[in-house]
């Protein structure tokens, strides 16, 4: 997988609720950008972080990309990706969810059925930021874009996305993989865990 995949890590969010730019918030002595990198380069050899432009990370021998289209949220972020990939799939990775596991886009990889993205579900339903896309889906996510079409759950339907239930395929992927930070508290609470 590592060598057949790029990883693009969505940096592009506001961070409102949280009030500073959260990825460079620490956990555990590590910026939340610097974790989600470490993730990365356990899933590939290629890794890339997509901005809004409102701010960049410079770090070395990561290519960086700003949103083609500016303001259409993660859906923007994931175009942005495809269409700057090297590589004919693309694993998305929040920028803010400190405890992501490899295993989880392992078993997303092997559950790929044709060219469809494929996108984690947990307990709390589907994990659109957490997901595989081919490349070839670019120009079916411009159309959306373009017309204001932004919501993940609707794109995804549309792409006819495989849901993969990771605790159902693999059980020893615990569920606090998916817990992402938006708040301060958040992160706070990370902490005490």
């Amino acid at each position: 997988m590592r060598d057949e995949i790029q990883a693009a890590i969505v940096a592009g969010g506001k961070s409102l609720r949280f009030g500073s730019p959260k990825l460079l918030a620490g956990y555990r002595n590590k910026r939340l950008i610097d974790i989600a990198l470490e993730k990365a380069a356990e899933l590939s050899t290629l890794t890339a972080i997509i901005s809004s432009g409102q701010m960049t990370f410079d770090i070395p021998d990561i290519d960086e990309f700003t949103d083609v289209y500016p303001d259409k949220g993660p859906l923007g972020g994931i175009y942005t990706a495809l269409v700057n990939a090297k590589r004919g799939w693309v694993a998305i990775l929040p920028g803010d969810m400190p405890f992501l596991q490899k295993e989880t886009y392992e078993v997303l990889w092997r559950s790929r059925d044709g060219m469809r993205p494929v996108v984690a579900v947990s307990k709390s339903g589907m994990e659109p930021m957490v997901s595989i896309w081919p490349v070839s889906c670019a120009r079916q996510l411009e159309r959306f874009l373009l017309s204001n079409v932004l919501k993940m759950h609707l794109v995804l339907d549309k792409c006819q996305a495989g849901q993969i239930d990771i605790a159902a395929v693999d059980p020893s992927i615990s569920d606090r993989c998916f817990v992402n930070i938006n708040r301060v508290e958040d992160l706070e609470g990370l902490v005490d865990s």
